[in-house]
């Protein structure tokens, strides 16, 4: 039985040998035509001189900057120091233009997330402006409670509204109103006309 396998894989073994050298070229001439037949499928890779961020999207990304600064309560050095880190350069002069949505990204990113769910409890004026822009999305706009809490506890990286503290009550009022703007953005501009 042994002696049989191995005879039967030594012959399947020999066909496919044969069957490949049919492919391969066997003269120089032939080996040309096989690479001219072959180059229109294979995928071409230029190299292309990567090109600083404009000055435009720079001053961009600085104003994003600016607003993650105060909603973080960061000093601005912390933030290049992180965005710095996230593109991998030594200084924000570095950053190329292909780098333009992957800062972007990390500074929307950190506009929602909420790092600690310690702090000083929300004063009452605090809970009722959180409150009111709530009710306003729900009633106005006709968004179900618990879909409006979900988007929010997602956006802000949070299980319950009880999380949300005095330090990071800005977040969540940006996540609110991210949610606002998109419920309008996303449906019928008649129907807010109406509100």
């Amino acid at each position: 039985m042994c002696m049989t396998w191995k005879i039967r894989y030594i012959e399947a073994f020999n066909a496919m040998e044969t069957k490949l050298q049919g492919y391969l070229p066997h003269s120089e001439e032939e080996e040309k035509v096989s690479i001219e037949q072959i180059r229109p499928f294979r995928p071409c890779f230029r190299y292309a001189k990567p090109s600083l961020m404009s000055k435009k999207k720079m001053d961009g990304i600085k104003g994003w900057l600016d607003y993650w600064c105060y909603t973080d309560n960061l000093e601005l050095n912390d933030a290049k120091k992180q965005l710095c880190t996230v593109l991998q350069v030594n200084d924000l002069s570095e950053v190329q233009e292909d780098n333009t949505i992957c800062a972007f990204n990390f500074i929307w990113w950190s506009l929602f997330k909420i790092k600690t769910k310690l702090g000083d409890e929300l004063t009452k004026e605090q809970l009722s402006a959180f409150n009111g822009l709530l009710t306003f999305w729900e009633k106005c706009l006709g968004e179900s409670y618990n879909n409006i809490k979900s988007f929010i506890c997602t956006k802000c990286n949070l299980r319950s509204f009880d999380e949300i503290k005095q330090h990071s009550l800005q977040k969540a009022f940006n996540a609110a109103l991210l949610g606002i703007f998109r419920h309008i953005l996303c449906n019928s501009i008649d129907n807010i006309s109406n509100i």
